[in-house]
């Protein structure tokens, strides 16, 4: 088991408040908004990586993530969240 597979389940595990709690935290420390792909999009969501893809970014300009201390935190090892989804999605796990 890997380190995001590890998180995920104690994050499964959590109360539905307190996963909650770990979303807003996550957003706190996400770097989405600084990315060049997410930049003058118009976007404003953020935490692609555990949300869900984009429906408003399509072009893949450049990719932050390896620079983002969530994807570090949590063990993610895919790029790209924003148009290609979750790291669950790009897994082929069911959550």
């Amino acid at each position: 088991m890997d380190k995001w597979e590890e998180m995920m389940k104690k994050i499964m595990a959590m109360p539905a408040e307190e996963r909650m709690k770990r979303i807003e935290l996550s957003k706190s420390m996400c770097i989405c908004r600084s990315c060049p792909s997410y930049r003058g999009t118009g976007e404003t969501e953020l935490l692609f990586c555990g949300t869900g893809k984009s429906t408003i970014i399509s072009k893949e300009m450049g990719c932050s993530c390896g620079l983002c201390p969530v994807v570090a935190h949590m063990g993610l090892t895919r790029l790209y969240y924003c148009t290609r989804d979750t790291e669950a999605e790009q897994r082929g796990v069911k959550i």
